[in-house]
């Protein structure tokens, strides 16, 4: 009985704090949790956003607490990290079956070395609308996720308008990183190739109906990967400074 009430007690801290002073995480440091499912088991990952201009050392402790009332457990991962200004790193995740049928509550909670709490975020699997999911991942093509009117939304999507192999491959090489570095940007990110002088092509990358990047594309499979991986870094400090940018307003 001891450790049931711990765990109601855990609970009713979280939930006041989700009510009360949620405002104040994720404004410097943002805590994210990405659930894949590929059929045989969950993946879930945390990852760790900067949006300061300073660099940040840091502590992180993601927990997977089974709600049962019975018999509840909780199984924690913790690390510590530097992370530089305006970057993200992915952490240590874990696994769970997916055709676990049990309530779990997922928390990453990511603290600075003086202990205060940075960032948070939350999911629950299993739970009902009172849980209030915050995000789950139910496609490779994008993330869905829910505000706070209840809104749905979809992120992290891609559009591929190629003409040649080098195109298609400079797509391929882009799409791996963009969903490995885990970007998920709010809009709609397009790769479009046309045609340039002799063999090669120039390939725009557009986002939010805007030409972000434009750049001639060699036929040469190592440059090829070389700009992919470079276009992916700029694409994400994007989606970095636009989250930064927003949090400016907001607060």
């Amino acid at each position: 009985m001891p450790l049931l009430r711990t765990y109601r007690l855990l609970f009713l801290m979280l939930c006041l704090c989700g009510v009360s002073t949620a405002q104040i995480y994720n404004t410097e440091v943002e805590a994210k949790l990405d659930l894949v499912d590929n059929g045989q088991y969950i993946q879930i990952e945390g990852s760790a956003v900067n949006k300061t201009g300073i660099v940040r050392s840091l502590r992180y402790i993601l927990s997977v607490i089974n709600n049962d009332s019975l018999n509840p457990s909780k199984e924690d991962l913790t690390g510590r990290f530097i992370l530089e200004s305006g970057a993200q790193k992915n952490l240590k995740g874990t696994t769970i079956p997916s055709n676990n049928k049990e309530k779990l509550t997922i928390l990453l909670l990511i603290y600075n070395f003086e202990n205060k709490l940075l960032g948070l975020d939350r999911v629950v699997l299993n739970g009902d609308e009172s849980d209030k999911l915050k995000r789950i991942v139910v496609s490779k093509d994008g993330i869905y996720s829910r505000d706070e009117q209840g809104t749905w939304m979809i992120r992290g999507l891609m559009e591929e308008d190629t003409k040649t192999k080098f195109g298609r491959d400079f797509y391929r090489y882009f799409n791996d990183m963009y969903r490995e570095n885990k970007v998920n940007g709010k809009y709609v990110v397009k790769v479009k190739e046309s045609f340039a002088l002799a063999n090669t092509s120039k390939i725009e990358i557009i986002i939010n109906n805007r030409v972000f990047l434009e750049f001639v594309l060699p036929p040469k499979d190592d440059v090829i990967k070389d700009y992919a991986a470079q276009s992916v870094d700029r694409v994400a400090q994007y989606f970095r400074q636009e989250e930064i940018n927003s949090t400016k307003i907001r607060y």
